[in-house]
């Protein structure tokens, strides 16, 4: 990361931590700590448009999260480290040229293994929306350990319409609830079946607890598909 950027991203962590303090935060059906304290650890799912509510939900959280090697990628390193989130760079690009996914991977992995919680944006780092993309699936199945899929919801928020996932910024003062869906067992599922079970329960959390927001990506990938 040269200068400009770390500068650039350590002004907007110390920005978002003033931000953070305005936050009110509430779980539902959270049951993160009853895997860490099996020992099993869990790959947790959301949404690529809910990375910035995800850290104001989840302030000095040991966790890791999957994070692209991009400039975007850059100035959000500070920020997780700030709020207690280790960063795995990495991601893999459309022409399937490895941008150090390998490598994430396997520091994931380790995580996991250690009975930790490891959170993947399903459809990111290029979309399309909604769409759950292998690596969550690769990462449970390895350790045989569970998906628990969540959907972080303000109440009040910007949206930034022109970006593929429709990025969700909290405005201040505003509640953000995480709102989470029963784990997925790994057990007797092939990767496309878990991906495919996970993505609809991402799709009916969204729908049920941000209908407007769901019904405009519906919207607009009906538009961007003509």
């Amino acid at each position: 990361m040269q200068w400009t950027n770390k500068l650039a991203g350590w002004s907007i962590a110390g920005i978002m931590l003033l931000w953070r303090m305005t936050i009110r935060v509430r779980r539902e059906n959270d049951r993160r700590q009853e895997f860490r304290s099996s020992g099993r650890g869990a790959a947790v799912a959301f949404l690529h448009a809910h990375q910035i509510a995800a850290l104001f939900a989840f302030p000095h959280s040991k966790a890791m999260a999957l994070i692209s090697r991009s400039r975007d990628g850059d100035l959000m390193v500070p920020a997780m480290k700030l709020f207690g989130v280790t960063p795995a760079r990495g991601s893999t690009g459309k022409n399937k040229r490895d941008k150090g996914g390998a490598a994430a991977f396997i520091q994931m992995s380790k995580y996991v293994r250690s009975g930790e919680l490891a959170y993947v944006a399903v459809d990111g780092p290029l979309g399309p929306r909604n769409k759950v993309h292998g690596g969550v699936a690769k990462l449970a199945t390895k350790h045989k350990t569970v998906i628990i899929p969540m959907v972080i919801i303000p109440t009040r928020y910007w949206v930034v319409e022109k970006n593929w996932d429709r990025l969700q910024i909290p405005k201040p003062f505003s509640k953000v609830t995480a709102y989470f869906g029963d784990p997925i067992e790994v057990e007797g599922r092939t990767s496309d079946e878990l991906c495919a079970v996970t993505e609809q329960a991402l799709l009916d959390l969204e729908e049920r607890y941000d209908p407007a927001e769901a019904e405009a990506c519906r919207t607009s990938l009906r538009e961007r598909a003509h």
